[in-house]
């Protein structure tokens, strides 16, 4: 695949902010295709993986997110987006053992599809013994099975974009966002809403008690 052989891509990151401190708590790593324009990263992957390269495309735009671990100071992290099938590989064990690792998060999303939890816990067991945490990425997005938080035990829990926006007029997003927030309260885990982009949006976040933000409202991806 000529982007992986040529690194026509950039990495953009996206904070994470806490509200009742006002502080950066982490920041998303995110990857923009310099040759495809008009068509979105994520269909950048699909076709990736139709060519059998998903995970050699994932590890190639993650090598510039690991090393900025080692910048990060306190409890800030670098969130990395990887699939379960590449979680698997030797390739990704290796990378992510270069990392700082207690300033390291990796994203699976709620759509991946899991073949065997108990495989992939195994995984992610040996990766998590390193300092690394793990994040349930586009929560509420759909997969309404939210089989991957009941099966893998994820530190963070973030909400989707699509549950996020217009929630200050529409009850029903937030019933379910208060669910998923007393669910992670429970069982301590913390809650990040995804895609703020008003600040209504924000404000009826902060009365159903979820500080830690990301989106447009408060900041824009961008390079390093």
């Amino acid at each position: 695949m000529k982007i992986i052989s040529d690194r026509s891509f950039q990495n953009v990151y996206q904070s994470i902010v806490d509200l009742t401190t006002g502080k950066n708590v982490g920041l998303e790593a995110l990857t923009r295709f310099e040759d495809v324009l008009f068509v979105s990263p994520d269909s950048v992957f699909r076709e990736a993986e139709r060519c059998g390269l998903k995970s050699e495309l994932e590890i190639a735009v993650l090598h510039e997110p690991i090393k900025r671990t080692h910048e990060m100071s306190g409890d800030c992290y670098v969130s990395i987006n990887v699939s379960p099938v590449t979680v698997a590989t030797k390739a990704f064990k290796d990378l992510v053992a270069t990392a700082a690792t207690d300033h390291l998060v990796i994203e699976l999303n709620e759509a991946d599809t899991v073949d065997s939890y108990f495989a992939l816990n195994d995984h992610l067991n040996r990766i998590r013994e390193l300092g690394i945490s793990l994040a349930i990425d586009d929560v509420g997005s759909g997969y309404a099975n939210f089989r991957h938080i009941l099966e893998l035990s994820p530190e963070i829990l973030k909400l989707d974009i699509s549950l996020i926006r217009d929630i200050d007029t529409n009850r029903k997003k937030q019933a379910l966002a208060a669910a998923i927030t007393a669910y992670a309260d429970e069982f301590g885990s913390k809650i990040i809403a995804e895609g703020v982009e008003t600040e209504a949006e924000l404000q009826i976040l902060r009365k159903l008690g979820i500080s830690l933000i990301q989106g447009y409202l408060l900041s824009k991806p961008a390079p390093w």
